[in-house]
């Protein structure tokens, strides 16, 4: 091939180069989408399940409260009112949780309010029921009442936390339902880019064959017309040698 053909097939080369590249850097670009959609899904399934987790772990630091105050008015045992102390503290850190968790949901942010509203109220019911029945024996009717009373209060703290988790558990399936979504345009994405890629590379490599070919019948024609006319003529003429491409040469090395 001369160096005309070298430079044909230089430019075919950059040609299909160039869609190559664009190719490459667009499946990088929606692949880096891609991740960072999937990965903030993920952030959001997580969040969810933390939501759930908080909300179960108030509730059942509020039984144990339950629990430790009905201890201490049947034993009078001081070693009753530890758990139901250490549920207190455990109850206010579930709750100011809760109200940070929620802030992206208005609705839930109401029934936290009305879960704080609840639970305080069940707490003063517990600590009047301690204070009330400190030191008497039998347990006086107004301790029964509030024992009563504090039934009730659990009973509401428990519905409108089962409303809570049911919310959640519903934002949950949307959100993993969500993430699967993203997860299938990922992979969908990545193998329309593949065969993309290859579809480029497959016409970049037919048209590097195709100017190489070009180049070479271009040559060799070249070098055909200066032998015909070297037959009949004892001029001087230009032919292609190897490797050093055209040169002026006369009849018999042009033969």
């Amino acid at each position: 091939m001369g160096a005309a053909g070298v430079v044909q097939a230089n430019r075919w080369l950059l040609l299909a180069a160039v869609p190559v590249f664009l190719v490459l850097a667009g499946a990088l670009y929606f692949t880096v989408n891609f991740a960072r959609d999937e990965r903030e899904q993920q952030a959001w399934v997580t969040h969810t399940y933390v939501v759930i987790g908080t909300l179960q772990s108030l509730i059942a630091h509020a039984a144990d409260a339950e629990t430790g105050q009905r201890g201490y008015l049947l034993t009078r045992e001081i070693s009753y009112l530890e758990p139901y102390d250490r549920a207190r503290r455990e109850i206010g850190r579930d709750l100011g949780a809760l109200a940070d968790l929620t802030r992206d949901n208005p609705q839930q942010q109401l029934r936290v309010r009305e879960i704080k509203r609840l639970v305080e109220g069940r707490l003063t019911i517990l600590q009047q029921g301690i204070a009330q029945s400190d030191g008497v024996r039998p347990m006086p009717p107004a301790a029964l009442n509030l024992l009563d009373q504090g039934r009730a209060a659990m009973d509401s703290l428990r519905a409108i936390v089962s409303l809570g988790l049911a919310d959640e558990h519903r934002i949950l399936a949307e959100r993993i339902a969500a993430r699967r979504a993203v997860e299938r345009a990922g992979i969908v994405a990545g193998l329309l880019a593949v065969a993309l890629a290859l579809v480029v590379l497959l016409i970049a490599a037919a048209m590097l064959i195709r100017g190489w070919r070009r180049a070479r019948r271009s040559g060799g024609g070249r070098r055909r017309s200066c032998r015909r006319r070297s037959r009949t003529s004892a001029t001087a003429c230009w032919c292609s040698t190897k490797p050093t491409g055209w040169r002026r040469s006369t009849t018999s090395s042009c033969a």
